[in-house]
Formats: C-alpha cells, structure tokens, sequence
C-alpha cells in the first residue's frame, strides 16, 4: 500500500508539473506573456520542483533511519520527525528539530531521549560533565534530565541531523551507561 501511495504522489507531482509547463508555454505563444515573464515563470517552477525534491529526498531519509531502527514513526512532520521504539530493553525516542526561531534557530538537531516508566533522580553534577562533550565523533551540545507529570526522561541533543544507524546506537549505549552511573541513591 506504501508503495502505491508513494507511485501514486510521484505521478501526480510530475503530471502537475508537466500541465503547468504547458500552461506557460500556451500563454507565451499566444501572446499573453512576454519572453522575460516565461523565463522567470520557468524559474521559478524549476525553484519549487526543486525544493519538492529536497524535501522528499529528506523525508525518505528520516524513513529510512527509523526502519533501521527498528523505531515506528510517531507524531511530528516532515521537518520534525519523531521514533520510538526499544533499544536494549529501554525505551528511546529519537527526534529530528530545527527550531524556527531563539538564539540558534535554524540550526539541525538529533534528540535522543531515554525515557523512564517509574520516576528517577540523577546527580546533576554528573550529568553536567557530558555537556558539550565530543563522543566519538559525535559533538553533543547538552544532557539534561527532564522531569514533568506525565514525563521523565534523559535528553540528550546533538548538533546536526544523525543518519549514521550505528553514531545513534553509541548515543543510545551511551545514555543508558549515563543512566547507571549518574543514577542518585
């Protein structure tokens, strides 16, 4: 069913695409819009065919990484997308976030959250010691114990998007060793 929706997006997108060239070019030849006027029209329509591919091009990635995962896809869209899944025995979400706006908007993160059934503490001090630690090849920006009503969970945010399945299976060994030894009596 997958692939029939996917098939069925593509020829849409392509049959749109090829109806609104025509469309430019009938009114070039009949003389409605100057030569100037059809280039920038063309322009333009090969600019927002350009990002659609783009932009499908990343959504089939995030895909991608969450089947190798193992991960099913959760809310979020297609700039947000959001995994959870089991990783041994703990349960992990995985997020993708580019904030729109604050002090470093527009820059790409991984989140990787350990989320805890039963209410935990941890040693703060401990867990500050991660921050803005190069593990691995993989630059983390913060790690922060993260507790409300409904939630209690490990955080740890990452700068750029992570693809690599096995940089976000360090990560995720990485929390649960964290989880153990910042864990408070």
């Amino acid at each position: 069913m997958e692939k029939k929706k996917s098939i069925l997006i593509k020829a849409i997108v392509f049959i749109l695409n090829f109806l609104i060239l025509l469309l430019m070019i009938f009114l070039y030849l009949s003389g409605m819009i100057i030569m100037e006027v059809l280039l920038a029209l063309l322009f333009l329509q090969s600019l927002a065919c350009g990002m659609m591919l783009f932009i499908y091009l990343l959504y089939k990635k995030f895909q991608q990484v969450g089947r190798q995962l193992g991960f099913r896809y959760i809310k979020g869209s297609w700039t947000h997308p959001k995994f959870e899944g089991h990783y041994k025995k703990n349960w992990f979400q995985v997020h993708y976030i580019s904030k729109e706006t604050g002090d470093q908007w527009g820059v790409p993160r991984t989140y990787i959250k350990l989320q805890f059934k039963e209410k935990r503490e941890f040693d703060q001090k401990k867990l500050k010691k991660y921050n803005t630690l190069d593990y691995r090849g993989n630059r983390i920006v913060s790690l922060s114990h993260v507790e409300r009503n409904y939630k209690n969970y490990l955080l740890l945010k990452r700068q750029t998007f992570t693809f690599n399945v096995k940089k976000i299976h360090q990560l995720m060994d990485l929390l649960i060793r964290i989880a153990e030894e910042a864990k408070s009596p």
